[in-house]
């Protein structure tokens, strides 16, 4: 029933926000551009990035949440017929109860938040540390 719109479980979301600088840093690796000054900037940049997150995704988060209602009224309302098998049923209650998870910035979004945040001051002494290694 899991629909490819439906977003990542918070465990997906916060691993692919660790690895993004790493993934950047794998880039200019290949690209023999790494440097002390790039990984860096890198990190400065992502750890901004993390550290305003909410504030960005505020833009969209009343979509999201339409959209969560919508799967969630939706989800009810396909529970509610009476010609449903009890494997389809299973099916569609496991996937309700799943989605509170998956969009996890919309119901609880402070603990993501918070987790981000401390990711994003994390990237930001990293980069300060590397701006001072390399003087």
């Amino acid at each position: 029933m899991r629909e490819r719109s439906d977003p990542p479980t918070p465990k997906t979301y916060l691993g692919l926000i660790i690895s993004m600088p790493f993934i950047f840093g794998l880039a200019l690796y290949m690209q023999d551009d790494l440097t002390p000054q790039t990984a860096a900037l890198t990190f400065t940049v992502t750890g901004l990035l993390y550290l305003n997150l909410r504030w960005i995704q505020d833009f969209f988060r009343a979509r999201w949440q339409q959209d969560y209602e919508q799967k969630l009224a939706h989800t009810h309302a396909e529970l509610a017929r009476l010609d449903l098998t009890a494997k389809e049923r299973r099916r569609l209650e496991r996937y309700r109860d799943e989605l509170p998870n998956r969009f996890h910035l919309v119901t609880s979004p402070d603990e993501t938040y918070r987790t981000i945040n401390v990711v994003g001051v994390v990237f930001k002494a990293a980069a300060s540390a590397l701006r001072n290694f390399g003087r």
